[in-house]
């Protein structure tokens, strides 16, 4: 079984130039990869130095290849599974693929139940291989054996839900940065994004509430709460941070609760929480402190105008 060290350092042997030949095996595909012609139409005008296809159980195969140095490989990656989609789709591919210099890996899979494949892929920096990066190879291991399209289709699941973990936390880390930098006042860049992750922590923080139907049971809580406080006199950030302190001490204590005209409160029949302080112990922001709160829940609100809870998806797209 693949441990997480093990898993590690066949990450970071990308950075070699080329997928590590020990990955095939671990996997469940033959350890002499055959070469493929540059010259077939699967890599036309693409920028590969090296191809390579391994043969496992069932029609499952391994594509493993060498972009040029600089290449896009996520580009690289959508464009051969477009490719093997279209010309070879009665076999279940993986798609592992390195970057020559090793800058960037690759492990992909796709669905093919349309006329283009739904891709599912994990993309990492071998110099910088993470937790969580390690944690999907892991996962790839255990799943490899038993039935091809069950390996596969369970392989494309891992892989998707990896790629929207990173959407997500590449496109949270963008909009704290841009919260940080926008912000009014003197405080340094430091501070400025120190209380911008504080506020967006807030955020995710009631998002999740209102996702649980435990903010008056609305799916669009947040954004009519942003509605009514700017048209109330503002002060966005301030309402944000007194509505989370008000959550975490009423989780805090274990109760049922429920949002009463905007207020947390006890069931059955408590006063509502008070909103105008931090009852529990969190740092006051400086007075020229990050208030772009309005700015951010815009950026959220779009996704939660359908006024229902959207279902997860398996996989992500490329």
């Amino acid at each position: 079984m693949l441990t997480r060290r093990l898993a590690t350092d066949l990450l970071t042997r990308f950075a070699d130039g080329q997928p590590p030949r020990d990955l095939l095996g671990l996997l469940g595909f033959a350890a002499d990869a055959l070469p493929v012609a540059p010259s077939l139409t699967l890599l036309e005008g693409l920028p590969i130095d090296t191809a390579r296809v391994a043969v496992g159980a069932g029609g499952r195969r391994a594509l493993l290849v060498t972009a040029t140095p600089h290449a896009a490989l996520r580009t690289v990656v959508a464009s051969l599974a477009q490719r093997l989609h279209r010309d070879a789709p009665h076999h279940l591919w993986l798609v592992i693929a390195s970057v020559a210099g090793g800058a960037s890996g690759a492990l992909a899979s796709w669905r093919g139940d349309g006329p283009r494949p739904r891709i599912s892929a994990l993309l990492f920096h071998p110099e910088r291989v993470l937790e969580s990066d390690a944690e999907t190879l892991m996962a790839l291991e255990a799943a490899a054996s038993g039935e091809a399209l069950a390996v596969h289709e369970r392989w494309c699941e891992i892989l998707g839900r990896e790629a929207l973990s990173h959407r997500f936390y590449r496109a949270l880390e963008h909009h704290v940065l841009t919260l940080g930098e926008g912000a009014r006042g003197s405080a340094s860049s430091e501070v400025r994004r120190e209380f911008a992750l504080l506020t967006t922590s807030r955020l995710v923080f009631l998002a999740f509430l209102q996702s649980r139907g435990w903010l008056d049971g609305d799916a669009d809580f947040l954004a009519r709460h942003l509605d009514r406080t700017m048209a109330s006199g503002g002060e966005a950030h301030r309402r944000f941070r007194a509505l989370a302190a008000s959550a975490a001490v009423e989780l805090g204590a274990h109760e049922e609760l429920v949002v009463h005209h905007g207020a947390l409160v006890r069931e059955p029949h408590a006063a509502p929480a008070e909103h105008h302080g931090a009852p529990i112990a969190l740092r006051a922001p400086p007075r020229d402190a990050p208030t772009r709160t309005t700015w951010l829940m815009k950026q959220i609100r779009p996704k939660r105008r359908t006024g229902a809870r959207a279902e997860p998806r398996a996989a992500a797209t490329m």
